[in-house]
Parts: C-alpha cells; structure tokens; sequence
C-alpha cells in the first residue's frame, strides 16, 4: 500500500472534512503540524491500525526514518490501495481498550513490544524493520514515470545510471534497486501489475 501526504497536519482544507471528534483526536495526539511529513511525497505504508476511533498507518517519516510512526489516514490520498504481501493480521492491547485489528509487519504483529525495542535501537528490531522496509520500499510503484531497469536475459537486469547488471531474484516487486550506486527503477519484469516472462 502507498499514500500520498495531502496534509501535514490540521489544514483549514482537513479540518472541513472532519467532524469535531476527529479534529479534536488528532489535535491530542499532538498532530496539528506535522512537519516530518512532506505534501504530494509519496510514502510506503509499513502497518496499519485504528486509535482513538481513528484509522491510521505507520510510516517513516523524514525525521524518524529508522522506525515507522503511526499518523492518521486522514492526513494522506491512498495511491496505491493494494495490501503488502509482508502484512500480518493482529491484535494490538491499546489502553482503555479490548484491542484492535491492525495489519503490520511480521515482528511487529508477534510482539507487541517489538516497536519500542525499534524506537529503542535494539540491533535485532532494527535490523528486522530494515530487511522489511527494503522489501516494502520496492513492493508499488512510487511514481509511474520512473525510468525502467535494462533486462539482459533471464533475471539479469542493468541499471541505467551506473550501468552495473545484477540478477534480481525477487521478480514479483514492481521496483529494483541497484546493488552498485543504489538507484531504484521499474523493474522490467513487471507490467501493468503482471509478472512478465
């Protein structure tokens, strides 16, 4: 799943929307302004869940881009509504509450304790989140008018940039990213949502 950021915090525009219940939620989880996120950036959606009655998703952010952070959905355009093939249902315990459904990424779904450990910088969290978000990070297009990698012959792709070739073994991902310079391109093995050859 991608959304796009169409309001980093409480806009005017926003508030029209929302009814009172809404407006005054996100005002107490101190998301008013939220100047990590970026208007029109488009971001990968590592999790998500309800709070307060509120439907939210984790996103990294330009600020905490080590760890995922939970914004309302309110603030974002839904780009892409297709769920991650590395979601995992759960149930989290939230205060004051019997729990709720969430879709997040497998140790955070296992442990509910996991996303401090992240926040915390315990080596084994971090490295978890980083392996998904690699993964997650090249799941959906991010902009269609990305420039696609050179297939060469059966999983062997070239990247444009630096001209470096490696064998992509994950041929469902709709991006690919170079190994060498680390720029990322469509992957040619994926058209129009279709696992090619």
């Amino acid at each position: 799943m991608r959304v796009k950021c169409t309001h980093p915090g409480l806009t005017e525009e926003l508030r029209s929307h929302l009814d009172a219940k809404a407006i005054e939620c996100i005002a107490d989880l101190g998301m008013s302004d939220c100047p990590c996120l970026e208007r029109g950036l488009n971001y990968a959606v590592y999790g998500l869940d309800r709070w307060e009655g509120l439907d939210g998703y984790y996103i990294a952010d330009s600020e905490f881009w080590r760890f995922p952070t939970w914004y309302p959905a309110a603030l974002f355009q839904t780009t892409d509504p297709r769920p991650s093939r590395y979601w995992m249902p759960s149930v989290w315990a939230k205060p004051g509450s019997a729990g709720v459904a969430a879709m997040l990424i497998p140790p955070c779904a296992a442990d509910q304790g996991y996303l401090e450990d992240l926040i915390d910088g315990e080596a084994s969290a971090v490295a978890a989140f980083k392996h998904y978000r690699e993964l997650m990070d090249l799941e959906f297009v991010d902009d269609p008018a990305r420039q696609l990698a050179a297939h060469l012959q059966d999983n062997w792709v070239q990247c444009p940039s630096c001209d470096d070739a490696w064998e992509v073994k994950d041929r469902i991902s709709e991006m690919v990213r170079c190994p060498y310079c680390t720029a990322v391109w469509l992957s040619p093995f994926r058209i129009v949502g279709r696992v090619k050859g």
